[in-house]
């Protein structure tokens, strides 16, 4: 990945991919994506050098793909359902 474009590494994540050109438009984004079989929820937002202006993206991605998946589970879980 280093060295490598964010655009190519995340062709197949288009949520990432879009979250990133927001970014780089001066919004912050938070929004879940799959990618490489895991599930992620993640942050990214512009970076601004002195003079405001745009000069890249930060980006934080936490893994919940167990997280997702015991929701997932319960809510087939007929113990688990309210009334």
């Amino acid at each position: 990945m280093v060295g490598k474009p964010l655009f190519d590494v995340y062709r197949e994540a288009p949520q990432i991919v879009e979250a990133a050109r927001l970014a780089l438009e001066g919004r912050a984004v938070t929004s879940e994506a799959e990618f490489s079989g895991l599930s992620y929820e993640f942050q990214c937002g512009p970076v601004r050098n002195e003079r405001g202006e745009i000069c890249g993206l930060v980006g934080t991605a936490i893994d919940v793909t167990a997280r997702r998946a015991a929701k997932e589970a319960s809510r087939g879980c007929t113990k688990c359902s309210r009334r």
